[in-house]
């Protein structure tokens, strides 16, 4: 999902064809239903429908960059031990 939210290139490369990002996670969903039978399709749909979602609707919702960095150096001891 980082791929789909992030900045940059618009386009992905999927086992060789450029797919636009927004379509990129349901193309990988599509190759892990063909390649692992079992795999459950409407909780990782549901899962990236949630994270679009949050991504483009609530983005508010998402800690940003800089607190992520601010709270890996001021932890990074803790981090580490782990």
């Amino acid at each position: 999902m980082v791929s789909a939210c992030g900045e940059g290139d618009t386009y992905a490369n999927v086992y060789g064809l450029r797919i636009h990002r927004i379509a990129y996670p349901f193309a990988l969903l599509i190759f892990t239903a063909l390649a692992v039978p079992g795999s459950s399709f409407g909780g990782h749909l549901s899962g990236i429908i949630a994270a679009l979602l949050l991504c483009y609707v609530c983005p508010f919702l998402l800690p940003q960059y800089e607190w992520i960095r601010d709270w890996e150096d001021h932890y990074s001891e803790l981090i580490t031990k782990f």
